[in-house]
């Protein structure tokens, strides 16, 4: 019994840890994000600019097109880790509710002998 809610709250614990362990790459991502989206505000507003005139357009082309590639990157990785916060969440709040159920079974368990 009692190995069994040591299970029960050591799956408790983890699910918590992994629930705010998510929650700490959410916010991440989310900063992340909008750092993208002011980076992609500058290249546009740097693309129309040297878009006036087709020498600068091509002058500027090797330079934006690195840039965006960066911004693409970057926003393939934050869409990664949202949905590996997105499994944290999930394991975690199964987790919980598992150690919970053990938990609570364990004690109503000694209860009914």
């Amino acid at each position: 019994m009692r190995s069994r809610r040591i299970l029960g709250i050591v799956l408790l614990v983890a699910g918590i840890a992994a629930i705010l362990f998510a929650t700490y790459i959410d916010n991440q991502v989310a900063e992340g994000r909008i750092q993208i989206t002011e980076a992609q505000q500058k290249v546009d507003v740097g693309t129309s600019i040297f878009s006036l005139t087709p020498q600068t357009k091509q002058a500027t082309a090797p330079i934006t097109r690195s840039v965006q590639s960066r911004i693409d990157q970057g926003t393939l990785t934050a869409n990664q880790y949202e949905i590996l916060a997105h499994g944290f969440k999930i394991g975690g709040i199964i987790a919980a509710i598992a150690g919970i159920l053990i938990i609570g079974s364990s004690y109503t368990r000694k209860n009914k002998r």
